[in-house]
């Protein structure tokens, strides 16, 4: 029997189930962007098809749309303001390199500023992971590899280095 979906509406269904599903495959993939390129060729876009690159930038709101109420059914608030500050951390990031870029005191400043303030989204991801991962012991190993690949650079040598 074919699906009464259109292929597209499919498409964004698979890609939707696949970024942000508390079962997904792809939640090992603890970084969000490349979850999300992964999850796109999953769902049938060709990679760098322009569509599938305005869905993982959020630019088109009917999709956006979908995904939120997708989260609401999840039934997970806190799944949900996990996938957010996940995509917050991404942006916040995103415009802390671009403000390096011109590398005038003020740039820079302001890089920094927001550089402090995207740590604190981290530690709320983290603490996130736990608490949602931590009741599933099926899936705590995946949490525990995530919220591992999550720190800062410096705190995960000091990990492996215990």
């Amino acid at each position: 029997m074919q699906s009464p979906l259109k292929p597209e509406n499919e498409k964004e269904k698979k890609y939707i189930e696949l970024v942000y599903s508390m079962d997904s495959p792809l939640n090992s993939i603890e970084d969000l962007l490349h979850r999300k390129k992964r999850a796109a060729v999953r769902a049938g876009y060709v990679e760098g098809e322009q569509r599938a690159l305005d869905i993982m930038d959020m630019k088109i709101e009917t999709v956006n749309q979908k995904i939120f109420i997708f989260l609401k059914k999840q039934s997970s608030n806190k799944f949900m303001k996990l996938i957010s500050d996940q995509q917050l951390y991404y942006k916040m990031m995103e415009k802390v390199l671009f403000l390096q870029e011109g590398e005038d005191e003020s740039g820079l400043t302001k890089a920094a500023k927001l550089s402090r303030e995207a740590d604190e989204v981290m530690k709320r991801i983290n603490v996130l992971y736990n608490e949602i991962f931590r009741s599933q012991p099926e899936l705590m190993k995946v949490a525990e590899r995530n919220v591992t690949k999550m720190l800062a650079p410096e705190a995960r040598i000091k990990k492996n280095l215990a």
